[in-house]
């Protein structure tokens, strides 16, 4: 299970080099790289949670007034 497991990992580690073409660079020129793409994914995963559901409240609210007429929506201070 263990080994099957790996080689999953392995695979698909190695699509991930040849799609975004990092296995032509060298050791540490990869782990910069992969160091900034994780940065960058943490950022908008962060974003993403402090700012959606702020997003998502407003957005309920306007297509409720949609519906049910125009009331102003309650002002959201996050």
């Amino acid at each position: 299970m263990l080994q099957r497991l790996k080689n999953f990992l392995k695979y698909w580690y190695l699509q991930y080099t040849l799609i975004t073409s990092i296995y032509m660079l060298e050791p540490l020129e990869r782990s910069i790289f992969n160091t900034f793409l994780v940065a960058v994914l943490a950022i908008a995963v962060y974003s993403s949670y402090l700012f959606l559901p702020g997003h998502a409240v407003m957005m309920i609210h306007f297509i409720q007034s949609l519906f049910h007429g125009a009331t102003e929506p309650p002002v959201i201070v996050t």
